[in-house]
């Protein structure tokens, strides 16, 4: 797919639309996420030895029934859900057709747009909303505009999208039942897997199967656990897993969840206590007071 997707990106074409992306595919991709959050690209000519450097002057369009966004891409994307109450909503009729309709009242609709956006510029506002990384310009324009008008932030969205990535919900009730149990304390992923198959509330039960754990000796699956720290190691809910000190008896790297918070400039960064002794697994006590711690392939047209 990227091949072609590339094609059309150095070919310049305003609009990038890959269609129908099956429920199956997650759509995400480095190359993707490159191309739309850069200025410009170095793209391989198919046939050539040789590479050529294009602007990235295209709009990437998306369609599909559920469709799935990876985080990374998700962070560069602005979904828009079209809601029907109508089970078959291919079905449905209109009384007019949308494209016909915009163009009809193109000339009417670029010069509302065009005043809308002089009225921004004459009169900026004087609180503009932080801006969205890799897209300053748009945020500062566009966004603010909307924002000033009254309009809802079109960053909400996403914002509202990602509370519904899987992942993403996987990682919130991770944190919230391993704070439950073991609060802000580093320890071996041993001493995890014990505390866990030892307790019996609805924390430890849930670890236990999201974990899939049988025994604190299995090692394969405490490796499980520290691979599945090491990739989700984002910020959910102003907290965070971080690798802690190393075991002094097992030599093992410990982990611990920190809280995340905002300086002045809404800059995120952890905060952390002094290091302490991870306790017994067997001796874990719930803190809740933190510590001052820190199968298709989708259609590309152009």
């Amino acid at each position: 797919m990227w091949p072609r997707f590339d094609a059309e990106n150095m070919s310049g074409s305003p609009i990038i639309y890959v269609d129908n992306v099956p429920e199956t595919v997650t759509f995400e991709g480095s190359f993707l996420e490159q191309t739309v959050s850069s200025d410009a690209k170095k793209s391989r000519v198919l046939g050539y030895s040789k590479n050529v450097k294009a602007p990235n002057v295209s709009i990437v369009a998306v369609t599909g029934n559920n469709l799935k966004i990876g985080p990374d891409t998700l962070r560069r994307t602005l979904p828009a859900r079209l809601i029907t109450d109508s089970e078959d909503p291919f079905l449905k009729s209109y009384p007019f057709d949308p494209v016909l309709k915009a163009k009809e009242m193109r000339g009417e609709l670029v010069t509302a747009v065009n005043t809308f956006m002089l009225y921004h510029y004459q009169n900026p506002p004087k609180d503009k909303p932080v801006a969205l990384g890799s897209f300053e310009e748009w945020s500062d324009t566009v966004r603010s505009a909307l924002i000033a008008a009254g309009e809802p932030d079109p960053v909400g969205a996403m914002l509202e999208e990602r509370k519904l990535d899987p992942a993403q919900e996987q990682l919130r009730n991770v944190a919230e039942s391993w704070h439950a149990i073991f609060g802000y304390n580093e320890l071996t992923l041993a001493d995890f897997a014990t505390e866990v198959l030892r307790g019996a509330s609805d924390d430890h039960l849930y670890l236990r199967e999201e974990f899939r754990l049988s025994s604190h000796n299995d090692k394969m699956a405490n490796r499980a656990v520290g691979d599945w720290l090491k990739v989700n190691s984002r910020i959910v809910d102003k907290r965070k897993f971080v690798p802690g000190n190393t075991d002094k008896k097992t030599k093992n790297r410990m982990w611990r969840l920190v809280r995340v918070e905002d300086d002045e400039n809404g800059v995120k960064f952890g905060r952390w206590s002094p290091p302490i002794e991870a306790p017994a697994a067997s001796n874990a006590t719930p803190s809740n007071d933190a510590p001052p711690t820190a199968p298709g392939e989708p259609e590309i047209r152009g």
